[in-house]
């Protein structure tokens, strides 16, 4: 990981667009895409420490599904963690991710803290 404060750009991992996202009980496992694809849910980092979550657009959960993409930021904290926050229909969400890159462009991420405003 590069951080010029001149350029205020990330070089790290993650840079990139996330799809095919599978949840568990801890987190979530996506896979690096070259776009997002319409109405799938997929995060987007930028080099520049913003980002976009394309979620829910609103709380029904009934299909179809319709999404929406919601503006946030990126930044590299402590011991590696991930802190992201997104502002989206419920409020804005604060999370810490603890990130494990695997083969085959897949990325590991377990939310170690989350909380809503």
């Amino acid at each position: 990981m590069e951080f010029n404060e001149n350029e205020l750009k990330f070089d790290h991992e993650l840079i990139g667009a996330w799809s095919n996202i599978e949840y568990n009980e801890l987190g979530m496992t996506m896979s690096k895409v070259n776009n997002l694809e319409k109405n799938i849910y997929g995060y987007v980092f930028n080099t520049n420490g913003t980002m976009v979550a394309r979620m829910n657009s609103g709380w029904c959960g009934t299909p179809p599904i319709i999404t929406q993409d919601y503006e946030g930021t990126w930044k590299i904290g402590e011991d590696e963690k991930i802190l992201v926050s997104v502002g989206d229909w419920m409020g804005n969400t604060t999370q810490e991710w603890l990130v494990s890159f695997e083969k085959d462009k897949r990325v590991s991420i377990l939310i170690n803290h989350s909380s809503i405003d």
